[in-house]
């Protein structure tokens, strides 16, 4: 009985584990998707003021 009990744990701490990893992939590919965001939205701030000037 003590086996089984004990290879739950070990279940248990792999299933955190790879809940970890997934959560900090998700992380990184939000920074990511938000750096990508806020650089867009950096060119189409100047493209818009060029626009702006000669017109």
């Amino acid at each position: 009985m003590t086996a089984h009990t004990d290879n739950l744990f070990e279940i248990k701490d792999l299933d955190l584990v790879q809940i970890e990893r997934e959560a900090r992939a998700m992380q990184a590919r939000a920074l990511a998707d938000m750096f990508s965001a806020l650089r867009r939205g950096i060119v189409s701030l100047f493209s818009r003021g060029t626009e702006a000037r000669t017109a």
